[in-house]
């Protein structure tokens, strides 16, 4: 048997000008490299909450399972309501900023944060924290108080539907589950 490897059409040699065999490069080939997402620092920081991070990453990627997307995926939903306010479908800029509800909450946060302006929708939102660069103290609470506003209204929400529990939007400010991730 030959010592010497012949290389097919499709192969590609991944050596370098040493002849050592270079893992780095055999990645590059098999995935290729992809364009990081512009919101990819506005969860994964120093000082994230994980739970919080992850839920605010689904929802980013429109991803939670919110009435409207149960629908689209083709799953029966005889009540599409939002479980706050009962007023509107439930889907993800509503459940999060527009729901009368939701918007009480972040409201406050946005007050505490000396954030100015009202409150907006999803992409008002999501673009104002786009916005929040650095390392800064302030901008990691920032951060912190969007994602983990997020992660409790998500909570709350399966809370409600799932357990038939309901807190108030002062509760849900002033409560454990919110204060915990800023101490």
């Amino acid at each position: 048997m030959s010592s010497t490897a012949r290389l097919a059409a499709n192969d590609v040699p991944l050596l370098n000008g040493r002849s050592l065999f270079v893992l780095a490069e055999m990645w590059k080939d098999i995935c290729p490299s992809r364009s990081r997402v512009e919101w990819h620092k506005l969860i994964w920081f120093f000082g994230h909450v994980p739970r919080a991070s992850f839920i605010c990453w689904l929802a980013l990627l429109d991803r939670l399972t919110t009435t409207d997307m149960l629908k689209k995926w083709g799953h029966l939903v005889t009540d599409g309501c939002c479980c706050f306010c009962q007023m509107e479908e439930e889907n993800r800029s509503h459940l999060s900023f527009t729901c009368s509800f939701t918007k009480s909450i972040w409201e406050k946060i946005r007050n505490i944060l000396f954030l100015a302006g009202p409150t907006g929708d999803w992409d008002k939102e999501y673009n104002e924290a786009l916005e929040w660069k650095g390392k800064k103290l302030e901008t990691i609470i920032k951060k912190l108080a969007w994602t983990v506003y997020i992660y409790i209204v998500w909570s709350e929400r399966n809370v409600r539907i799932f357990q038939g529990r309901a807190k108030s939007a002062e509760v849900l400010t002033c409560s454990e589950d919110f204060v915990q991730f800023f101490y």
